[in-house]
């Protein structure tokens, strides 16, 4: 990666500037293309950041090499690429963008797998269209049970933790 002067960008230094909750942005040049990116970063928890690490430590082992310079830096960060022009798509914008995206990739395996979406009868498109429709229904009434179920108690509230029962 290089910067507008065509001078390399060490991103593991670059990482280092991000503080809590702070998102950062940089652009950038790939070696071989010709139009520059940016990339946006935001710091994950320091919990997330130590999973992450071990990880990438175990990995490491398991396939008998020790971890990149740069993958132990990026385990404290959710970097994103993107070619997005800078107004009105700032860093947050974009890392805001991800996350939704991340959002719609759960629900979407739930609807292929919990009814059996994933393999749709392909013999007829009208009765496969048909098949579609008749699961959909249930599909929205689980995500709206998931949705729902965080607060199931029949009295409608979580107990409190430190309150004894008695």
């Amino acid at each position: 990666m290089f910067d507008a002067e065509g001078n390399p960008v060490d991103v593991a230094v670059w990482l280092e500037g991000p503080g809590h909750r702070q998102c950062a942005q940089r652009t950038v040049t790939l070696k071989g293309r010709a139009r520059p990116m940016r990339l946006c970063a935001i710091r994950v928890s320091r919990k997330v950041a130590q999973r992450q690490r071990d990880c990438a430590n175990e990995s490491a082992r398991r396939n008998g090499r020790k971890p990149s310079a740069l993958s132990l830096p990026l385990c404290g960060c959710i970097v994103v690429g993107t070619s997005l022009p800078e107004e009105p798509f700032g860093a947050r914008s974009v890392l805001r963008l991800y996350r939704l995206r991340w959002q719609i990739e759960p629900a979407f395996k739930r609807l292929k797998s919990l009814p059996g979406t994933g393999h749709v009868p392909k013999i007829d498109p009208r009765s496969s269209r048909a098949w579609l429709q008749s699961k959909l229904p249930a599909c929205l009434l689980t995500e709206k049970i998931i949705l729902e179920s965080e607060v199931f108690p029949p009295w409608g509230f979580l107990l409190p933790e430190t309150q004894p029962m008695g």
